[in-house]
């Protein structure tokens, strides 16, 4: 198998490869960098492409580590010493970093070979993908529909075989609801799990960093390479254990779906009964009233993140962006502290309440058009992106991991389907995924 059509296989494949020595490192990398010049949409990808830098590393990579030559990308908000993070904002709001991200220096020790910084939106705040410097990132799927947000390019550059996995980031959703859009496995882990020392904060309460990946197999491979606390690849090797399901009901959504949504969650439903697993019906608000209290969380401390820029330079952020800010510093104190507190009384109460293992939709809806957009005011626009990351932010509240799985659909697209777990259980999640992602195929 030439470099070319490897980079069309997996990662599994891929790795297996370069330890096999029947493909060199370099070759993979400089078959991957060349197809990312060779089209305008791949490029669109990267907000800096590490061409000379990942060619000299890749040459040097000796095929050992749990990614060994593997050419991965990650999303644009993570410090690399000495260079300068875009954060998709603008150039006036950027600084150079004195420091690594901890978990870009795992994946390169584990033999990744990182091609660069990819496209998102203004600092990792906005679910359709768009940012104030790049404009819209076009859809894998469907190149007149957005590719979601806010890791875009994590999610873009994997669906469109330019890289076999990406780092990103995921505060409300922002790892899962692009990888529903775009058709590519992602996991929001444990919060806590996987370092985000390095990473510029969005909410740091809230804040997870999470492989994207073509199949589970690949994004467990990827989650090996970016911590040590879960033999995640060797978990699939096991047999999943029964487990009682759960699948949310339509009144339990904080808001509908729409007819796609809710087919795909009625095909893993279908794959549930062909696995022989045992699913029932629930019925509650938990995860209305945990994204209530995510979003005071969040905008709280986005805002006091950005307390700066707000008074020194206001002028430089998107009007999205800034808006939500704005909404962050008009929370009381009060209100805030009262929200964080009741995390855990609600992390209990989910437990208590729910089966270990959840399904519901990734998003209520298809990927939106991205003329859909034209003539919105940014209120507008905020209000249609909360609509896209309905279904995230209770995971993020609650520390829960969470996995979006690809459904296939009609004409060419597909939707996501989450899996959320218990603390701690992120192996269990990629075991069910596993075991529908073959009863899907």
């Amino acid at each position: 198998m030439d470099a070319h059509t490897l980079l069309d296989a997996s990662l599994e494949q891929a790795r297996d490869a370069v330890r096999g020595g029947r493909i060199a490192a370099w070759e993979l990398t400089a078959c991957a960098i060349d197809r990312i010049e060779r089209d305008e949409d791949a490029r669109a990808c990267f907000m800096r492409l590490r061409k000379d830098e990942a060619i000299q590393e890749a040459r040097a990579c000796h095929g050992g580590g749990a990614l060994p030559g593997i050419p991965v990308a990650h999303k644009d908000i993570f410090s690399i010493r000495g260079e300068v993070a875009s954060c998709a904002t603008s150039p006036g709001l950027r600084r150079r970093a004195d420091t690594d991200t901890e978990v870009l220096l795992r994946v390169k020790e584990a033999g990744a070979i990182d091609l660069g910084g990819l496209h998102l939106a203004e600092f990792a705040m906005g679910a359709s993908g768009w940012n104030e410097v790049r404009g819209y990132l076009r859809n894998p799927l469907d190149p007149d529909r957005v590719s979601g947000g806010s890791s875009s390019g994590s999610a873009a550059a994997v669906a469109r075989k330019l890289v076999f996995g990406a780092l990103g980031t995921d505060t409300g959703g922002s790892i899962r609801v692009p990888s529903s859009f775009c058709g590519v496995v992602g996991l929001k882990p444990t919060n806590g799990l996987v370092s985000i020392q390095g990473v510029f904060p969005v909410s740091p309460t809230l804040d997870t960093v999470g492989p994207l990946a073509r199949t589970v197999r690949d994004c467990a491979i990827m989650l090996d390479g970016m911590q040590s606390a879960v033999a995640a690849e060797k978990a699939l090797d096991l047999p999943f254990e029964p487990a009682e399901l759960g699948i949310l009901e339509e009144a339990s959504l904080p808001t509908p779906p729409d007819a796609e949504a809710a087919l795909a969650l009625d095909r893993v439903r279908a794959a549930c009964a062909k696995a022989g697993l045992r699913v029932r019906p629930l019925s509650t608000t938990l995860p209305g009233e945990a994204n209530a209290l995510s979003g005071i969380v969040f905008l709280s401390e986005a805002a006091a993140v950005h307390l700066r820029h707000l008074r020194e330079k206001p002028e430089l952020l998107g009007p999205q962006v800034r808006n939500r800010l704005l909404l962050g510093l008009t929370y009381p104190a009060a209100v805030y502290i009262r929200a964080l507190e009741e995390r855990a009384t609600m992390l209990k109460r989910w437990i208590h309440e729910m089966p270990s293992l959840v399904l519901l939709p990734s998003t209520p809806c298809l990927p939106p058009l991205r003329n859909s957009y034209d003539g919105m005011s940014a209120d507008e626009i905020i209000a249609l992106n909360g609509r896209l990351g309905s279904y995230t932010a209770f995971a993020n509240y609650l520390g829960l991991p969470a996995l979006s799985l690809p459904v296939p659909l009609s004409g060419g697209m597909s939707l996501g389907v989450q899996i959320v777990g218990r603390p701690g259980e992120d192996a269990r999640v990629l075991q069910l995924a596993s075991l529908l992602e073959r009863m899907l195929a």
